[in-house]
């Protein structure tokens, strides 16, 4: 009975949530980069490139004495440059995983082997986070557990939250059509795994006790919290991203670097322990050497 319901636990709250985002980046690339049919408006049949659209409906606004009409069209359209960027961000949680391995020191760099394992384990990083989800559906043993809790960790600080912040750009960045259904289910995804390891340092370690029914309870109750908060902050970086295009770049660089220089400077002075919050939640999961 405990097997199956860590099975059931793990399935429903690890796999499942992990195996989605990552199939939904994936097609969300192979979408991007073949193309796929959008839902457009145009104010003006002459801003519709005829050869690549179908006409669906007009919706006609009439108001006192303004008039306005609006072609609604099926679009094909393709997207290289998203295609790449949304096929980085897949790639990216790699870098997390091996920096966190140095920083806790299950890796070094300083092996002459280092200049293969690293670049595997960046690499190949997508099938490793299946891999330990799937092992964990049927090994609830300790270590198990820490070691899919890193991936999962690892997948929400380097993928889910870069992943959401850029599907949401490149969606309100396109005002003239509508999102894609891939697109939607991709922004749910990477909204479900980037507050996971979150909602579980909070809920802490009762956090799997009791029945499948409490314990899924104990995480819906608390999602919309961490759900709210977490698409705000994402989402208010996304906007500003659309509002600024590159000068975005600038900002964000001039932010980071003030961030940068205040911790070095409050760890200096010894006024304060400046732990970030990722590495927080990162020390609560990996127990120290």
């Amino acid at each position: 009975k405990e097997i199956l319901q860590h099975f059931f636990t793990a399935l429903l709250l690890s796999f499942t949530p992990s195996f989605v985002d990552t199939f939904t980046d994936y097609l969300s690339t192979f979408t991007y980069f073949y193309g796929t049919k959008y839902t457009k408006h145009f104010d003006n049949l002459s801003d519709s490139p005829i050869e690549s659209c179908t006409p669906l409906y007009n919706t006609t606004l009439a108001m006192f004495n303004y008039t306005k009409t609006t072609f609604t069209f099926s679009c094909f359209e393709r997207d290289p440059i998203y295609s790449a960027v949304t096929l980085f961000f897949s790639f990216l949680p790699g870098v997390i995983f091996v920096y966190c391995g140095v920083y806790q020191g299950t890796l070094s760099i300083r092996r002459w082997y280092s200049v293969f394992t690293i670049p595997f384990f960046l690499v190949t990083f997508p099938l490793q986070l299946i891999a330990a989800k799937t092992l964990h559906l049927v090994n609830p043993g300790h270590n198990m557990k820490i070691l899919s809790e890193i991936y999962a960790f690892c997948e929400s600080q380097g993928e889910s939250a870069f992943q959401l912040c850029a599907q949401l750009f490149m969606v309100l960045s396109r005002a003239d059509r509508e999102a894609s259904y891939i697109q939607i289910v991709s922004i749910a995804a990477s909204s479900v795994t980037v507050i996971k390891p979150s909602l579980e340092l909070f809920l802490g370690e009762k956090k799997n006790e009791g029945s499948l029914e409490e314990i899924l309870t104990k995480y819906f109750k608390f999602i919309p919290l961490f759900l709210s908060t977490s698409v705000f902050r994402i989402l208010s970086i996304a906007i500003i991203c659309v509002l600024l295009r590159w000068n975005a770049l600038y900002f964000y660089t001039l932010v980071f670097s003030i961030a940068l220089l205040s911790r070095l400077v409050c760890k200096s002075s010894c006024l304060t322990k400046c732990v970030p919050t990722s590495f927080s939640l990162f020390r609560n999961i990996v127990p120290e050497n």
